[in-house]
């Protein structure tokens, strides 16, 4: 099942999630946002660029690795639109970021999302594709414990095949 199942409404959330690790240490997402955002006329070149900064703390007292995920959720989603496509998952893992943290150190860490984590394959077309509407930005250090959120708009939806 992986880290989908534990998204899935209803269920009890697991003692052990799937990315769960043991750690001698404890870290903490500061300041999470977006730095850069480019979404208006996405439609007009198939790209969006958004640039999503945070700072990781470690609060303990040894060094240590994290990895921060980075999740996108489509807030569009309604009924009308599920009997079109296949279910979208509540979020998607887009993007995560593994460093080593000595004790109390800080450091920032930038990912880059484009068109690819707003899309999904519509299989009745054959193409991959890009609703308009709200979407998030989804932080955390672990999928089942996301602690920050950070909204963001399509403008307008777009269809693409190829990479």
């Amino acid at each position: 099942m992986g880290y989908r199942y534990d998204d899935q409404e209803g269920l009890p959330r697991p003692l052990y999630p799937f990315e769960y690790g043991l750690s001698y240490t404890e870290f903490e997402l500061l300041d999470v946002k977006i730095v850069q955002q480019r979404v208006l006329l996405a439609a007009a070149d198939k790209n969006i660029d958004i640039t999503v900064q945070t700072r990781v703390k470690n609060m303990g007292q040894s060094g240590e690795k994290v990895v921060v995920q980075f999740c996108v959720a489509d807030c569009n989603i309604s009924q009308e639109m599920e009997h079109d496509h296949a279910p979208r998952l509540p979020k998607e893992l887009r993007a995560f970021r593994k460093i080593a943290l000595d004790a109390g150190e800080a450091r920032h860490i930038v990912i880059a999302l484009d068109k690819d984590a707003v899309s999904f394959y519509n299989a009745a077309q054959m193409c991959c594709e890009a609703r308009s509407g709200a979407y998030k930005v989804l932080a955390g250090l672990l999928r089942v414990d996301i602690t920050h959120s950070i909204d963001f708009i399509v403008d307008e939806g777009f269809k693409w095949t190829g990479v």
